[in-house]
């Protein structure tokens, strides 16, 4: 029997306990019921376990793949810089063999601060930002006598969370 079945059926009995029928006779189905529930729920609750422990096994290969990805990078970085190098000693600002080409670019002009303060102002953009310490609101709501109330926000309530041992 399925879980929400097991759920239908135990609402089907506290209906007819509603409308009197005596407990004794339905004390079988109860019990039936209650152990196809329990039986369902562990069995979920196992599945929730293993899924979790799958998760946390793609956590770490999605760490050991970014690490590789990470390190992949630094050697193209490494290998690019060995070619410019070898390039320019040799005086050769391009290579072709007909598949692959590569070729010295011209450097790009870059802006180098080396004391921010000192920048006229008009070259500073002034921005603004705002953010609502929520810890801090949640705790002073909770403290505000009974009644009383802050324009803009209240207490709500999370949903309701199941926690797994």
């Amino acid at each position: 029997m399925q879980l929400y079945k097991t759920t239908e059926h135990f609402k089907e009995v506290q209906k007819m306990l509603d409308e009197g029928v005596p407990i004794e006779q339905l004390s079988d189905a109860l019990e039936e019921i209650n152990d196809d529930f329990e039986a369902k729920a562990e069995n979920i609750l196992y599945s929730i376990k293993n899924i979790l422990g799958d998760v946390d096994k793609v956590k770490a290969e999605e760490t050991r793949l970014a690490g590789r990805r990470q390190s992949m990078l630094k050697q193209v970085e490494s290998l690019k810089l060995y070619l410019i190098e070898n390039m320019q000693a040799q005086s050769k600002p391009k290579i072709d063999n007909g598949i692959i080409k590569a070729s010295l670019v011209k450097p790009k002009p870059i802006l180098v601060l080396s004391n921010e303060s000192i920048v006229p102002d008009n070259f500073k953009k002034i921005t603004v930002s705002s953010a609502i310490d929520k810890k801090m609101l949640l705790q002073h709501l909770k403290d505000l006598p009974e009644g009383e109330v802050l324009e803009g926000a209240s207490i709500g309530q999370s949903k309701q969370s199941l926690m797994i041992k």
